[in-house]
């Protein structure tokens, strides 16, 4: 709950800058700014993990299966 609510504060602290406008607006010269990365490979990534995911679980799955129907055949459980 402390981890919480210290993001919290120093998210209010915060005095960057998100834009190249909010700059601007000092009167200061800007000379360029970093832009943020598309949400394609952001998307691209999820989706991996995602995939990667869901073979892992059928894999589990099956390997449990597996397992139960070697125990049962052989009167284990």
């Amino acid at each position: 709950m402390t981890g919480a609510g210290l993001t919290v504060v120093f998210g209010q602290l915060d005095r960057s800058f998100s834009t190249v406008d909010e700059l601007r607006n000092l009167g200061l010269p800007v000379l360029g700014g970093i832009s943020v990365l598309g949400l394609i490979p952001l998307r691209q990534r999820l989706l991996t993990v995602v995939r990667f995911g869901a073979a892992l679980a059928v894999l589990v799955c099956v390997y449990g299966g597996l397992m139960v129907h070697i125990l049962r055949s052989a009167a284990l459980i």
